[in-house]
């Protein structure tokens, strides 16, 4: 992946998360390559669904908007989200980029490949 297509996600990513954010997450990661965006919302265990399709809704749309065409060679953009209790570990795979974390939040990275 070129420094400037990382450099153009994070950005859009950055920018996407203004005033997204909800003291229910925990965290928003990001893995980038060439091929795909792939956008991790951490939440709370027993936070509202609401608040991944709210997400979904504001964050991510802005995301796609800045990342329009996969078919013309923009990376297509994906979006996961999982809720962990409050204290525990947050499962990190290692090819993520964090945007957003809570203070207090820990990580524990994992060598998974399958998601986020």
């Amino acid at each position: 992946m070129s420094e400037l297509v990382r450099s153009r996600v994070l950005l859009s990513v950055q920018r996407a998360l203004l005033g997204e954010i909800t003291r229910e997450m925990q965290a928003v990661a990001v893995a980038i390559s060439d091929a795909e965006i792939r956008v991790l919302l951490v939440v709370d265990a027993g936070a509202s669904p609401d608040i991944a399709a709210d997400f979904d809704a504001g964050a991510m749309t802005q995301i796609v908007a800045d990342f329009p065409e996969p078919d013309r060679g923009d990376p297509a953009v994906t979006f996961e989200s999982i809720a962990v209790a409050p204290g525990e570990p947050v499962p990190l795979p290692a090819a993520c980029v964090l945007a957003f974390a809570r203070a207090g939040v820990r990580f524990e990275v994992t060598s998974s490949t399958a998601s986020p």
